[in-house]
């Protein structure tokens, strides 16, 4: 993980509204799942999970298995679902949905669309993928929603995060932006929390005595003149007490060159976890540092920061980013 990284290219996350909206594919079984209540007394829309996972296993191919019950009063609703997969703090999602969705019962599905937020720093976990499903449920009848996420294989989720899948019903549509849902409310319901499996992540924090920048797009870094001094200090989370660090350093290429400077140094934390570091980034240009950790003991996994930057000499020498 400390090669390759890209020059200047700094933590953040930029989300981008990528929307595909198609037809929907038909609906798949029979209608013998369908239960029809006549006669029954007018009610709302009710969403509930029949089915969620017990346990997430990090780092694995394994599908996370749902069933979401979606059942009408006596007249039928027009509505949008849409899907929030578990997000780890600091990065990405902990899963992405895989594949169609399948419906047993009347349930019939219109346009879908996806928003995707593309991680700068992918630190953790996978892109942010936002699922709406326009659906039409006929009056009086129960269906379900089949569908599977799929866990992220990047590093894994830290310990004692929220891992439950959420969905929100409202009158947001996708297709036809003229026409509104028949809900008389929004509606959001959650999956339980799944008991996790395999290593954990760490939680990695790194602060610095003076102003640092993440070099977003169309953000500037603090500039400092050459010389400056910073200390940059931080914890982590579960404690990794008296182990190795890595102080990753990349300064700005030297004449004739146009890669830039990598240097790793080792530091170490104490027997609270945490670490300091004093960092003098001398040559003009930007200049980066982050922290990173090679599992030594313990159920963690490798891990890493973000990260953080500034820029040494005239600022006006630095150009926005692109």
């Amino acid at each position: 993980m400390l090669d390759g990284q890209p020059w200047l290219l700094f933590c953040g996350a930029a989300f981008l509204g990528v929307v595909a909206i198609g037809a929907a594919p038909a609906a798949l079984g029979s209608h013998s799942s369908v239960t029809h209540r006549e006669g029954a007394s007018p009610q709302e829309l009710s969403l509930d999970f029949a089915q969620a996972p017990d346990l997430f296993f990090s780092r694995t191919s394994r599908p996370l298995r749902y069933r979401l019950r979606v059942t009408t009063g006596t007249a039928s609703e027009r509505f949008a679902l849409r899907f929030h997969a578990p997000r780890i703090p600091g990065g990405g999602s902990a899963a992405m949905l895989d594949g169609r969705l399948q419906v047993r019962g009347a349930l019939v599905l219109g346009d879908r669309a996806e928003t995707v937020g593309t991680l700068v720093c992918g630190a953790h976990g996978a892109e942010v993928r936002v699922v709406t499903q326009d659906v039409t449920a006929p009056a009086n009848t129960t269906s379900i929603l089949e569908f599977s996420y799929r866990p992220a294989r990047a590093v894994a989720p830290f310990r004692r995060q929220n891992l439950r899948l959420s969905v929100h019903a409202s009158n947001r549509l996708v297709g036809a932006a003229a026409v509104r849902g028949t809900l008389r409310r929004a509606i959001a319901v959650r999956s339980r929390q799944p008991l996790r499996r395999g290593r954990s992540g760490v939680r990695i924090r790194l602060v610095a005595d003076r102003s640092t920048g993440a070099g977003g797009f169309g953000q500037r870094l603090p500039s400092y003149r050459r010389g400056t001094s910073l200390r940059v200090s931080g914890n982590t989370k579960p404690r990794l007490r008296n182990q190795v660090l890595i102080v990753r350093r990349a300064a700005p290429p030297k004449k004739g060159s146009r890669q830039p400077t990598i240097r790793n140094e080792q530091i170490k934390t104490d027997r609270r976890g945490r670490f300091r570091y004093r960092w003098d980034p001398s040559r003009v240009g930007a200049h980066q540092l982050s922290i990173h950790y090679r599992r030594q003991r313990g159920n963690v996994t490798n891990d890493r920061t973000c990260p953080i930057g500034v820029w040494i000499g005239a600022m006006a020498r630095y150009p926005r980013a692109a």
